[in-house]
């Protein structure tokens, strides 16, 4: 499921692109995000940014900001909690931080709109999305891709018709990308 996103990640970026990556984990995505101009990597969790860091620093010609913050549909302060494999979710947690929306950090702050997305984000894609509906309307030139995850979604009150609805109405064609057991990545 990763390797089809990142070869298409590869083909996608431009030397102008201005790649968001929401869930940095440890950086991967991010190194491939900065074949372009801007990487912004929004990666909440102390254990990847411990991880995302060091790979950024041992690439210093890359223009990449690490926004230690998680997107979420409003900012607000969030309980996160730490899960296996390098995954958090929101719940009763092991820290606290703020949240952002997409829109905020974008309109609202005035940092470039993306060209190219990536969210990885356990289950919440539909309260992030809620986050920047204004922000995917401003550009023609831009692409979504979004891990869905089924099984964890409804914890947050989605399903996954509804994230592929979002993006429609948003003016997006919705692809699978690539599939593993119950998850899949989508492309807009």
């Amino acid at each position: 499921i990763e390797y089809k996103l990142s070869q298409q990640l590869i083909e996608e970026i431009e030397e102008k692109s201005t790649f968001y990556d929401n869930g940095g984990y440890q950086g991967f995505h991010t190194l491939i995000g900065s074949l372009g101009k801007k990487v912004f990597t929004f990666e909440p969790d102390p254990n990847n940014l411990e991880e995302l860091k060091k790979n950024v620093e041992l690439n210093p010609d890359q223009d990449i900001e690490i926004i230690e913050k998680p997107l979420w549909c409003k900012v607000k302060d969030l309980d996160l909690k730490i899960d296996k494999g390098g995954e958090s979710s929101v719940g009763d947690g092991d820290f606290r931080k703020e949240s952002t929306t997409l829109d905020n950090f974008v309109i609202d702050q005035e940092n470039p709109v993306p060209d190219i997305i990536k969210i990885d984000v356990e289950g919440a894609e539909g309260l992030v999305l809620e986050g920047f509906t204004e922000t995917l309307r401003q550009s023609n030139d831009r692409l979504v891709y979004c891990e869905v995850r089924p099984n964890k979604m409804s914890d947050y009150g989605y399903v996954s018709d509804e994230v592929h609805q979002r993006l429609e109405k948003c003016g997006f064609q919705v692809e699978v990308l690539s599939e593993r057991e119950s998850n899949y990545f989508i492309k807009a």
